[in-house]
């Protein structure tokens, strides 16, 4: 049942036939972005020796031509293995169901990635006017579930692109706590997600560390700091200022009187002229 009550499932069937895939194009309302060579590689050799065991689902449009309403991957694979044709089942829908059908058939196959996801979703919305309860509907989830994963697209554009299901990409949990920081903040957690493998847990720590430290006044500087500054300045023989910001970063100043006091610093820095 779709979000609407229209019983999609049943809808004004033509029945399985052969369709040339020249006539097949997609669907604009396809949320799957990201189709690998090599799945599609994979898929084909396999539909040379199996065959397609479940036939696309496709529409009538204009001109005699059909839009696929799901199965765009095995299109796709047919069409690499070199076939002229595939079985396709034709359903009359119009366009709040053929978008709601490319939904849930990429929902129930897992191929869609949790930003792919958000898009379908803010789609559904935005031109067919769906609640997010009938979003929730149609997708048999919790109401909570559709507004955390719109939340999703509140993340700065450089952070979704490292949202995703792969190994060393951002999970939908880091980005919808990320969601909430402003755009450089953002980006600079992400990285750091990903360079110190961070769970969703240890982040929301990390970040309640960080806020703490932002309550504090102004003027109060950490101890350890200032013993950092004392330890450098005592090292170097000349004095050190340790700006430590709010977010975590910083820099280290070391004042000096002549260039012969900045050679000296560096050799005891380790370093030497060749």
């Amino acid at each position: 049942m779709s979000a609407r009550g229209i019983p999609a499932a049943h809808a004004d069937r033509v029945g399985v036939q052969r369709l040339p895939v020249d006539r097949i194009r997609r669907s604009p309302f396809q949320p799957r972005r990201d189709f690998p060579a090599a799945e599609l590689d994979s898929l084909a050799e396999s539909l040379k020796r199996h065959g397609m065991l479940q036939p696309v689902v496709v529409r009538p449009v204009a001109d005699g031509a059909f839009e696929l309403v799901a199965g765009e991957r095995r299109w796709r694979a047919a069409q690499r293995a070199g076939w002229q044709d595939i079985p396709a089942a034709v359903r009359h829908l119009d366009d709040s169901q053929a978008a709601e059908l490319a939904l849930v058939e990429n929902l129930q196959r897992q191929n869609l990635g949790p930003i792919e996801l958000a898009h379908a979703i803010a789609r559904l919305i935005a031109q067919f006017g769906l609640t997010h309860e009938e979003v929730a509907a149609t997708l048999g989830a919790e109401r909570s579930t559709v507004t955390n994963s719109l939340r999703l697209l509140e993340l700065d554009p450089q952070v979704q692109t490292l949202v995703g299901n792969a190994e060393g990409q951002l999970r939908a949990g880091h980005a919808k706590v990320l969601a909430g920081l402003a755009a450089s903040a953002q980006r600079q957690w992400a990285r750091r997600v990903l360079a110190d493998g961070l769970s969703v847990r240890q982040l929301e720590s990390a970040l309640a560390r960080a806020a703490a430290r932002a309550a504090l006044p102004e003027d109060r500087r950490d101890a350890d700091v200032e013993r950092l500054e004392r330890m450098l300045s005592e090292h170097l023989g000349a004095p050190v200022r340790v700006d430590h910001a709010r977010s975590g970063s910083g820099q280290v100043l070391i004042r000096y009187g002549s260039l012969d006091e900045l050679q000296g610093l560096l050799e005891r820095m380790g370093h030497r002229d060749a």
